[in-house]
């Protein structure tokens, strides 16, 4: 319990009381008014919790590839590789592999590509590691 001043008369009387005890100035309207906001305020608050929740599970669902999505996982690799040499004249992906272990998909390639006009070849690997979901 606390003290609080009447809005009619600025005196202070406890804040649990219906009506201000020095000038009669009725308080229950005040108390309903501030119940009636809070519980708005609250409703507000949650229905903004449970947007967020509905937006982070969304967004959480779209991060991970499928883990046996093969196609996926070989164009990343492609693109990859060709960002990395894109200098050369050309560049042949001989093949790739993959294990799965634990939502990682441990991913490498082994190609070749010119280094120069010579014809001459140049063997390369290269991996990355990817996350990955069991469920589609």
């Amino acid at each position: 319990m606390s003290l609080i001043k009447c809005p009619e008369c600025n005196k202070e009387i406890s804040d649990t009381s219906n009506t201000c005890i020095h000038c009669g100035y009725k308080l229950k309207e005040i108390s309903n008014l501030s119940r009636n906001k809070k519980i708005l305020i609250l409703s507000v608050i949650s229905i903004l919790i449970i947007l967020l929740f509905i937006i982070i599970k969304n967004v959480n669902k779209g991060e991970l590839p499928y883990c046996y999505d093969n196609d996926y996982f070989y164009k990343q690799m492609r693109d990859e590789i060709y960002d990395e040499y894109w200098q050369y004249d050309f560049i042949d992906i001989e093949y790739c592999d993959s294990r799965l272990l634990n939502g990682e998909l441990d991913a490498w390639c082994h190609f070749k590509y010119k280094k120069n006009k010579d014809n001459n070849y140049v063997e390369s690997d290269f991996s990355k590691t990817f996350y990955c979901s069991h469920s589609q």
